[in-house]
């Protein structure tokens, strides 16, 4: 048998959420490994020690940027505003009330007016997930530019 590496083939998380999380996490371990890093330096240990947690950082960086991408790329499609998006079709549905009529829920519309609620919008997306629009839009460039992405973490 031939001694070779064979890369390891680890999955990101599927859902946004979990995606969220661990970018999220990903990023607070990277300003520790990095912390640890200067740590180093500064304390002058073992080449081999440094060289170790160099690798740790560039692994890690690379699972960050690539669950930035994948999340990019699910948020990309969220429309910006409600009504905005072509694949929904309008509807005839009337409301059901009018006028100051107020409900229990303290709202002009009835707890259950039996019509869905339309997909929530980007922005209520984005806070859910626990970012701001500009880390957002920065993973969606990510995603629209992952030949450039590619580039980059074999140069690092």
């Amino acid at each position: 048998m031939e001694n070779s590496l064979i890369p390891r083939q680890e999955t990101l998380p599927d859902t946004p959420q979990e995606l969220a999380k661990f970018v999220l996490l990903g990023r607070e371990k990277l300003i520790a490994v990095r912390a640890e890093i200067r740590a180093i330096n500064k304390a002058q240990l073992a080449k081999e020690v440094y060289d170790q947690k160099l690798e740790e950082a560039q692994m890690l960086g690379e699972a960050v940027l690539d669950a930035e991408v994948k999340l990019g790329e699910m948020t990309s499609p969220i429309p910006k505003a409600p009504g905005t998006r072509s694949d929904l079709q309008k509807t005839d549905i009337k409301p059901l009330f009018t006028g100051e009529q107020r409900f229990e829920n303290g709202t002009d519309e009835p707890i259950d007016s039996g019509v869905d609620r339309l997909p929530k919008t980007k922005r209520e997306v984005i806070e859910g997930l626990g970012f701001t629009q500009t880390q957002v839009q920065r993973f969606e460039t990510l995603a629209a530019n992952k030949d450039l992405v590619e580039q980059v973490k074999a140069q690092a």
